[in-house]
């Protein structure tokens, strides 16, 4: 590693410690240790930063925004294909935002965070003989961010569907540190002439219909 790159390293850490509250870990060790995963590939990131919050998330993306530095999401790091590698900046879930905010079995639905895992998930819902369908061989240790962005199945998928198909909304920091919420949107609908108009989701909505 060149004098100059380290440099780079403690700088941008330095830089992430004064805006967020959750850990940021830049050493050689924690480096090498996100360099793969359960995919065949290896490629060493800049760091890494366990967000605590939802600002923590929107403040490094924001900070990686201004200054063209790429973000790499994680959750269990058991995809086959490498989506949890990059050189840029991995935002670790799940030691800090593991948590399940809201469960109502009542009406059938559930909130969690984006390193919340399978297993855990699955725990809490058997406690009122609920349960998530999709079951991939991951469970164990992949987190519901990872299964809604790769789309998660597992061996049940022809009976029981993928994961998009028990996905009610999203909160999604986007590349540019705007925070949005999806949601089910008709085609024909009034609602969706007001979002082509809105400056954030406007874009997206165009982009989707093109």
């Amino acid at each position: 590693m060149s004098d100059a790159f380290a440099a780079k390293l403690q700088a941008v850490a330095a830089d992430l410690r004064s805006l967020i509250r959750g850990d940021v870990r830049f050493d050689e060790v924690t480096r090498v240790l996100y360099s793969t995963g359960a995919c065949m590939y290896r490629i060493t990131p800049l760091g890494v930063v366990f967000p605590k919050s939802r600002e923590d998330v929107v403040a490094t993306v924001r900070y990686a925004a201004d200054r063209g530095i790429p973000v790499i999401p994680r959750g269990g790091g058991s995809s086959r294909c490498g989506q949890e590698l990059g050189t840029g900046i991995v935002l670790d879930f799940t030691r800090y935002m593991d948590r399940i905010p809201e469960l109502d079995p009542a009406n059938g639905r559930v909130r969690v965070e984006p390193g919340c895992t399978l297993t855990a998930l699955t725990t809490a819902l058997k406690a009122h003989n609920k349960y998530f369908p999709p079951d991939p061989s991951s469970g164990d240790v992949c987190a519901l961010g990872g299964m809604l962005a790769t789309n998660s199945k597992g061996a049940h998928s022809v009976k029981y569907g993928t994961t998009r198909d028990y996905l009610e909304s999203l909160e999604v920091v986007l590349a540019s540190g705007e925070v949005i919420r999806t949601e089910p949107v008709d085609r024909n609908g009034p609602r969706l002439a007001a979002l082509l108009t809105d400056p954030v989701q406007g874009p997206i909505y165009r982009g989707l219909l093109h």
